[in-house]
């Protein structure tokens, strides 16, 4: 069974994060754009635009962006060979965290 099925074996933290955002800058931005909501270089050239990330962010887990990573979704074609299961893993926890940032008061803690 691939890792992508079970729980994110990655802490949910800033290094794992940063290390998303660099994979993300580098691979993503062409469709999703720098702020992840789909206004990229390539999205007026796809038959669908690309997802809003932050917005989905704000109810999705990470293991589902996981998911759609490594299987593709919609027009988005999977990447489980083109990045490590760890690599995906970074990359879940970046765009997750995309919508934290999208709305400060999801990630204040009482």
């Amino acid at each position: 069974m691939v890792m992508i099925m079970g729980k994110n074996p990655l802490k949910d933290d800033p290094t794992s994060v940063a290390i998303g955002s660099r994979l993300f800058l580098k691979n993503c931005v062409q469709c999703h754009g720098k702020d992840g909501r789909g206004g990229g270089e390539l999205a007026k050239s796809l038959p669908t635009s690309p997802a809003n990330l932050p917005q989905l962010a704000q109810g999705k887990s990470a293991k589902t962006f996981a998911a759609n990573i490594y299987y593709g979704k919609n027009a988005m074609p999977a990447y489980k060979n083109q990045f490590s299961e760890e690599q995906i893993w970074h990359l879940a926890n970046f765009v997750k965290s995309m919508g934290e940032r999208a709305n400060p008061l999801r990630s204040q803690k009482p």
